[in-house]
């Protein structure tokens, strides 16, 4: 069993020192400290062992190779950018294309990290759009949740999502944070308003997006068959975390309806064998190409579904 995919050995590792306050992975992306939680872990010089988040290193290298004159992605659910700050890297190494990033993020604190983090690596403001909000299947502002008590402390995790629907707000005055009125729910979490996009109105003005990396807590399969046939025309690629069995066997069947080819689908909760080993996925991992846009075998060495 191969211990990494055969494109690592095209990615010339970090091998500079540690810098004090930022950890560095073995592309050499800096990342704020506090960003992750993490102490610096100085200079590693291989990626991780293959874990839940190996697919979509795949998935991002496949999109990359496959690209063509530009590259396109957009990532929704961004945090602070990781996989937008990923691609720019790996397609210096690897392509050196002209490229397009849309990062998209509802948390305010973690909005603004994003903006830091695309300043700290070097990707000048013409190469991104950056929204702060959510994509969802409608218009209409939304309640996201920040914390999960009336302490609001969002810094020291991610995977704040859309209110749910049993949520009722509490009637105490809100709070105030990053500028915005913190509402009290009565279950004890906090939540702030946010502006909601269809993400048919965000898409970039372009013929072909290469890759959509979708991390958005559960509503995966809403924001994408409201999009499904601008999706079908537009897009190469789709790389999807999944976080219920529901939305898994939904996207199952929307997307192969629809003529797309799954490149690899891991439940949720679940340890898998992989052609990487024995894998434990807390988010599930679902991985998609659409042949109308891919007609070309990809570039990529060692490709093989999962």
């Amino acid at each position: 069993m191969p211990q990494f995919h055969p494109v690592f050995n095209l990615l010339s590792p970090y091998a500079g020192g540690p810098e004090p306050g930022f950890s560095i992975d073995f592309l050499g992306i800096k990342t704020r400290s506090e960003f992750e939680g993490a102490v610096s872990s100085g200079m590693p010089g291989t990626p991780d062992p293959p874990n839940e988040e190996y697919f979509e290193w795949i998935c991002l290298f496949e999109s990359i190779f496959a690209a063509q004159n530009e590259y396109t992605m957009m990532e929704l659910g961004a945090g602070y950018g990781r996989w937008s700050v990923r691609a720019a890297a790996a397609l210096r190494q690897l392509r050196k294309l002209p490229f397009h990033l849309v990062a998209v993020e509802g948390e305010p604190s973690h909005y603004r990290r994003l903006q830091q983090n695309m300043s700290n690596s070097h990707i000048p403001p013409e190469a991104c759009t950056l929204i702060h909000g959510v994509v969802g299947e409608d218009r209409e502002d939304v309640l996201f949740y920040v914390g999960n008590s009336s302490e609001v402390n969002p810094g020291a995790c991610y995977g704040q999502a859309i209110v749910k629907e049993y949520e009722s707000v509490d009637e105490s005055p809100p709070g105030s944070y990053e500028g915005y009125d913190v509402f009290k729910l009565k279950s004890g979490c906090t939540a702030v308003k946010t502006r909601s996009y269809l993400l048919t109105e965000i898409l970039p003005e372009t013929d072909r997006i290469d890759l959509i990396d979708f991390d958005v807590q559960g509503e995966e399969l809403k924001i994408i068959s409201a999009a499904i046939d601008m999706l079908d025309r537009k897009v190469a690629r789709l790389f999807i975390a999944t976080h219920s069995e529901e939305v898994e066997v939904g996207l199952r069947r929307l997307l192969a309806q629809h003529g797309w080819q799954c490149l690899a689908d891991y439940p949720c909760q679940h340890t898998c064998q992989t052609l990487w080993g024995r894998i434990y996925f807390g988010d599930g991992v679902q991985s998609w190409v659409n042949p109308r846009l891919e007609t070309k075998p990809s570039l990529l060495p060692g490709s093989s579904p999962g």
